[in-house]
């Protein structure tokens, strides 16, 4: 029977990890379901501290998603207008083309966005390049605690 419940739990994993790619489905916060499920099933095995662990890694990546993409564009050299645009150009992005829109609406609104603030070219692609940096960091971090949190449940970390 442990096999089954283990089964489930990777099903909720790959859901998790599908969330953690597409912006509309909470990929970490899913994947605790799997640790909720994993630990019921076998009599509550996980302490206490595993949990605030597991729990404060899916509340920081979390926070970081939003956080990180607004940190490339400003290391890049992004100006509040292709900030902004880059917003705008995920969520177009998203509904358009998903779920490869998020990123590359990301980029592109934020190379429209510095080129109507007046950047060079060569600046509106560096601020785009930055975009694109911090959103993929973004979800490869979420990827890797999915990835974590899946390889814990599975008593193989």
């Amino acid at each position: 029977m442990e096999y089954v419940w283990l089964g489930c739990a990777w099903l909720i994993l790959a859901l998790a990890m599908v969330g953690s790619i597409l912006p509309v489905l909470p990929g970490p916060p899913i994947a605790y379901g799997a640790v909720l499920l994993m630990d019921w099933s076998q009599g509550w095995t996980f302490s206490w501290q595993e949990h605030a662990v597991m729990i404060f890694a899916i509340v920081a990546v979390t926070a970081l998603d939003f956080v990180v993409p607004a940190i490339g564009a400003k290391k890049f050299g992004a100006g509040k207008l292709g900030m902004r645009m880059s917003v705008v150009g995920m969520f177009v992005g998203l509904f358009f083309f998903p779920p490869f829109g998020l990123f590359l609406g990301g980029a592109v609104g934020a190379l429209i966005g510095e080129s109507m603030a007046g950047k060079r070219n060569r600046e509106a692609l560096r601020a785009a390049w930055g975009v694109l940096v911090g959103t993929v960091a973004g979800t490869v971090l979420k990827l890797l605690v999915v990835l974590l949190i899946g390889l814990h449940i599975s008593g193989w970390l």
